[in-house]
């Protein structure tokens, strides 16, 4: 019996396809065989690095950045130990523990930088690197740098897995990704504490030239009392006795060609306004306590205005330290 040769080119055309499906179908069964036995169970990376990307948005501190980078990430991978090291002036210090420095500019931490990904410590160059090391980190089985642009942030170290198996490059590559999230939070921490830093010595700043001015005003309210106000509270007592005197002398009441009443009215009021200035730049009253102050402030106003002042106390003293009762008076 003749088979003519198209039905034997199809016939042969659809082994040849189901030989090959078998095949791929083969080399994946095989390959997720391989995979699982080095590498354990698949992790949805994808969603791990959404679930953490919320987590970081909430960091406000390092130390919940450590609970996430120590404790909460590398269980999900099965980690036995991890350790987060942050700069340190010139050294790499394990956030909350000192038992151990690493220089920034050592080999290996230059290399694990220069790479910007993580690296696998157990192979390649950086086994070498992490022989010349004098601190012990033969359990440090990933390094991660935790770079911003060119800067690095932080080292992020991890040790084998519990169970055994191998990192894969997928770990290795949402290790990374995970690693530059945490350097934009060390990042942004780094910058708020600068804030916080420059609002405290802006604070400081302004409470220094405050106590600067009010102490320049208590010298000028001291050498206004006591020098020039007390020069002019003479003269206008010896014009007074130099006034009556001159009455006595002269009974018949002529006019006199300086009218010395004229100047002690003068001179009077010039005290006064002496005085004022003085009360104005450092009220003395002030030093006893806020409300004898405040009563005195509202009795001159009230003397001095035609719309009535009062002012009321509840309680008998007041003390809320001399800064506060400043800026109340103020």
């Amino acid at each position: 019996m003749m088979i003519d040769s198209p039905y034997i080119f199809m016939l042969g055309l659809g082994l040849g396809w189901l030989t090959l499906a078998l095949g791929v179908i083969f080399f994946r069964t095989v390959s997720q065989w391989w995979r699982a036995r080095r590498f354990g169970d698949p992790i949805n990376h994808g969603l791990l690095l959404v679930e953490y990307g919320k987590e970081f948005t909430g960091v406000k501190h390092h130390e919940s950045l450590e609970d996430l980078l120590v404790e909460k990430i590398p269980s999900e991978f099965n980690i036995k130990r991890a350790s987060l090291l942050l700069p340190d002036e010139y050294q790499l210090v394990p956030a909350g523990d000192s038992s151990y420095q690493l220089p920034i500019n050592h080999a290996a931490v230059r290399w694990v930088a220069s790479s910007g990904e993580a690296q696998l410590a157990y192979k390649g160059h950086l086994l070498e690197l992490m022989q010349q090391t004098r601190t012990d980190l033969t359990w440090a089985e990933i390094w991660i740098p935790l770079m911003r642009g060119s800067r690095l942030r932080g080292l992020w170290l991890l040790g084998p897995r519990v169970t055994g198996f191998q990192f894969s490059p997928d770990d290795l590559r949402c290790l990374t990704s995970i690693a530059r999230e945490a350097a934009a939070v060390i990042e942004a921490l780094a910058f708020a504490e600068q804030e916080r830093l420059t609002a405290q010595e802006m604070r400081a700043l302004y409470r220094q030239v405050i106590a600067a001015r009010e102490d320049e005003r208590g010298r000028l309210t001291r050498e206004l009392h006591d020098g020039v106000l007390q020069d002019l509270c003479a003269v206008v007592r010896d014009l007074k006795a130099y006034d009556s005197t001159a009455a006595v002398q002269d009974p018949a009441g002529k006019p006199q060609e300086t009218s010395y009443g004229d100047i002690v009215v003068r001179s009077g009021e010039t005290v006064s306004a002496l005085r004022a200035v003085c009360n104005d730049l450092r009220p003395p009253l002030l030093g006893q306590d806020l409300i004898t102050a405040l009563k005195a402030l509202i009795q001159d106003l009230d003397s001095r205005s035609s719309a009535p002042g009062h002012i009321a106390f509840q309680g008998h003293a007041l003390r809320v330290g001399d800064a506060a009762e400043l800026g109340v008076f103020r």
